[in-house]
């Protein structure tokens, strides 16, 4: 929506480099670095420091969108022992993060390779670090 500021942070002056007249939109591709939700709360929803020194610079950060109360609250659930509770608090960052974030998903990478219909074998596993190549087979 035109004019529609995201809740729950501060937006700093600061551009990051871009004119301030510019508009800041950038297409950028995210995929999970392990299976943890942490890997993706701690990129979208974790930024604790917004200066040009802060110590993570994550996706929060490039996008100079200043949560704090959300940073804190996505820590506690990467920290959270208790299976059910630590799902719930996920889900609820993620529910959040879908009415107010400055992100919006447009894809989603359903598939990441092809062969053709004689290629057997090929096991790329659900992340591109397992990718499996003992077993490809040709007929």
């Amino acid at each position: 929506m035109p004019g529609r500021r995201p809740r729950g942070g501060t937006v700093s002056p600061r551009s990051r480099g871009w004119p301030s007249a510019a508009p800041r939109i950038a297409l950028i591709q995210w995929g999970s670095d392990y299976f943890d939700p942490n890997t993706n709360a701690g990129a979208f929803l974790i930024n604790t420091g917004n200066s040009d020194d802060a110590r993570n610079k994550t996706l929060v950060w490039r996008a100079n969108w200043l949560i704090p109360e959300l940073s804190a609250r996505t820590a506690a659930a990467r920290t959270e022992t208790d299976p059910v509770r630590r799902t719930a608090l996920y889900e609820g960052l993620q529910r959040e993060s879908q009415r107010d974030s400055r992100f919006v998903m447009l894809f989603q990478l359903i598939e990441n390779s092809v062969t053709r219909a004689a290629v057997t074998g090929l096991d790329t596993g659900p992340m591109s670090d397992r990718y499996r190549c003992r077993g490809i087979g040709k007929a």
